[in-house]
C-alpha cells in the first residue's frame, strides 16, 4: 500500500447544478435578499454541538446593526428553532427546511460570509472558500484548511472534546465559553465583501 495515498493539501469540492442556482437566485430575490449576506448554520445533530440560541439572537442583532441580512439554514427539523430566530429579526431570513441540501449549498456559494457550528453546512463554507467562522465544541476543530478567510473557534477545556460524552451535565461550558462578541469580532477580522 506505500505510495498509494498522498498526504498533499487538496480542495474538496462539491457541484451545484444550475438549475438550483436559479431556484436560490429566484427564492432569494423573492424574499427580498440583495447584496452581501450572511448565512448561519446554528443546528445540527447533538445538543452538545449547538451554540446556545441566546448568543445566536445577540449575533444576529450585532449582524443586522452592520448592515447584513442574515439567512438561517438548516434540515427540517430545524425549522421552528430557526423561525424562532428569525422572528426576532427582521434583517434576518430562514430558510431552514424549505432547501435541498444542494439549493442549501448554492446558497452558500453566494454568501459573504458564513458562520455556524461543526454541521455539513459550515463544512460547505470551507469547500467554497467563503469566508468562515467555525464553532467548535465537543468535537475536535480542523487545525488546518485550505480556506485562507477561515476561523475556528474553541474553547480547550480540559473536557474538551468530549464527543459525544459529556461529563457537563448538559451545561455544555465549551459551548457558552464561546460569546457572540467573540464570533462577531472574528468575523470582523476576516476578509469578506461590506455592505
Amino acid at each position: 500500500m506505500a505510495g498509494k495515498f498522498s498526504n498533499a493539501p487538496y480542495q474538496l469540492t462539491l457541484q451545484v447544478n444550475e438549475q438550483d442556482r436559479i431556484t436560490v437566485h429566484d427564492r432569494l430575490k423573492e424574499e427580498g435578499v440583495h447584496g452581501n449576506f450572511i448565512v448561519i448554520a446554528p443546528f445540527t445533530t447533538r445538543p452538545q454541538k449547538h451554540w446556545l440560541l441566546p448568543y445566536w439572537h445577540q449575533l444576529i442583532a450585532m449582524l443586522g446593526k452592520d448592515g447584513y441580512q442574515v439567512i438561517i439554514l438548516g434540515g427540517p427539523a430545524d425549522k421552528n428553532n430557526a423561525e424562532h430566530l428569525a422572528s426576532a429579526n427582521s434583517h434576518c431570513l430562514s430558510l431552514a427546511g424549505s432547501l435541498s441540501l444542494t439549493q442549501s449549498a448554492a446558497v452558500i456559494e453566494q454568501c459573504a460570509a458564513l458562520i455556524g457550528v461543526d454541521t455539513g453546512l459550515t463544512h460547505m463554507g470551507m469547500v467554497y472558500q467563503r469566508p468562515t467562522v467555525a464553532i467548535f465544541g465537543s468535537t475536535r476543530p480542523y487545525t488546518q484548511t485550505q480556506n485562507p478567510h477561515a476561523r475556528i473557534l474553541y474553547a480547550d477545556l480540559s473536557c474538551a472534546p468530549c464527543k459525544r460524552r459529556p461529563v457537563c451535565d448538559g451545561h455544555f461550558d465549551c459551548m457558552q465559553a464561546i460569546t457572540s462578541e467573540q464570533v462577531f469580532s472574528t468575523l470582523q477580522g476576516l476578509q469578506y465583501p461590506c455592505v
